[in-house]
């Protein structure tokens, strides 16, 4: 390896850009605009965060004056049985086609050989598993599912179709009426089966104060972050700006004695996939809790319900027949063998509000 590994700098900015977008193809140069986009990005996500640290940086691969190697590093503040742990969230890795194996290891190695207790990739493929766990580092399977819930199935189809883009996308959106028909069609047909129950909770939507005081609180599991109010703003008003997925909704679930049984963020979205950033509710009204977003969901006119898979809801994901699937795999590494467990066993509250969801680039 020729180069070397260091910290991330305001004047990589450039480099890292252009390096993301030939990789992930954002487009096909990087016009003026772009430029713009991608220097914001950069800044406010890898080099402004509330709680940013000098021992935690976002690290570049470096040769010959190039940058040839990406990886972003934002910490997470959390508690185990109340004491603080340091997590380092991990995203954007990226190292040119031509470095790839050995500098991505490397890469890979010094992020987690860090001083935090806890590092966490909640959005990786089959390829970084297996150089995390060849690294020490462990796969939460229980975390590494996602749930779908299809309000109307053949929308629901075309809307995921659709998200991946090139022609399959485009032709789904031209197709985007005929399924509207077919779904109001077989809607006698599919009324027992993928119509909501009407929830017996009523929710009303929460502001910031009540968000904060309520993850504030006692959630039930062993880890959970820790926010303050400025990592919290900062994280909310990351998931407001991907305006193509709808909305941010939070509704709070209240019981009929005004006590709070739970809440949920989601991005609404007409039409179209509405995605849950988070959801929590208390053991006894999970089904509660969740038959209140899914009919919501539908009057709100999504097509579908989707979210990162939770152990509390399990039954709730088999009462309402909903589809899960693999993946994304959630990747964690520890010294602390107690914070690996806690992810593996779901002891942990961990959403997508806290993971990179709100780190993806648009």
């Amino acid at each position: 390896m020729a180069g070397a590994i260091r910290p991330f700098r305001e004047d990589d900015i450039g480099q890292a850009a252009e390096l993301h977008r030939s990789v992930f193809g954002t487009g096909p140069s990087m016009s003026p605009g772009l430029r713009d986009l991608y220097d914001g990005y950069f800044r406010q996500v890898f080099l402004s965060h509330p709680r940013q640290r000098e021992d935690l940086p976002s690290l570049v691969y470096e040769e010959g004056g190039r940058v040839m190697g990406f990886a972003g590093s934002v910490p997470r503040a959390m508690r185990m049985h109340g004491r603080p742990v340091l997590a380092r969230l991990t995203s954007q890795f990226v190292v040119d086609p031509q470095r790839r194996g050995l500098v991505g290891v490397k890469m890979l190695q010094a992020m987690l050989n860090g001083p935090q207790d806890l590092t966490v990739a909640d959005e990786s493929n089959t390829s970084s598993r297996r150089i995390w766990e060849a690294l020490g580092g462990h796969t939460a399977r229980l975390r590494s599912f996602t749930w779908i819930y299809p309000l109307r199935p053949c929308s629901a189809a075309l809307s995921f179709v659709a998200g991946r883009g090139g022609v399959a996308g485009v032709l789904a959106g031209i197709s985007a009426p005929v399924a509207r028909s077919l779904d109001w069609l077989t809607t006698p047909i599919r009324m027992n089966i993928f119509r909501p129950a009407v929830p017996r909770l009523a929710g009303h939507e929460m502001d910031f104060e009540t968000l904060l005081a309520n993850l504030s609180s006692g959630l039930g599991r062993s880890l959970q972050p820790d926010h303050d109010r400025q990592s919290l703003e900062w994280s909310l008003g990351r998931a407001a700006r991907f305006r193509g997925r709808g909305a941010l909704r939070k509704v709070i679930v209240k019981s009929a004695n005004q006590e709070t049984a739970g809440w949920y963020i989601s991005h609404s979205n007409p039409g179209g996939v509405e995605e849950v950033l988070q959801i929590f509710a208390k053991p006894t009204a999970a089904q509660d809790v969740f038959d209140h977003l899914l009919h919501e969901a539908r009057l709100r006119g999504a097509a579908a319900v989707s979210g990162s898979f939770d152990p509390l809801f399990m039954e709730s994901y088999v009462e309402r027949r909903c589809i899960i699937r693999g993946g994304p795999w959630v990747l964690v590494h520890s010294r602390n063998p107690e914070l690996t467990r806690a992810f593996q066993d779901g002891d942990v509250f961990f959403s997508r509000l806290e993971g990179e969801w709100c780190l993806h680039f648009r």
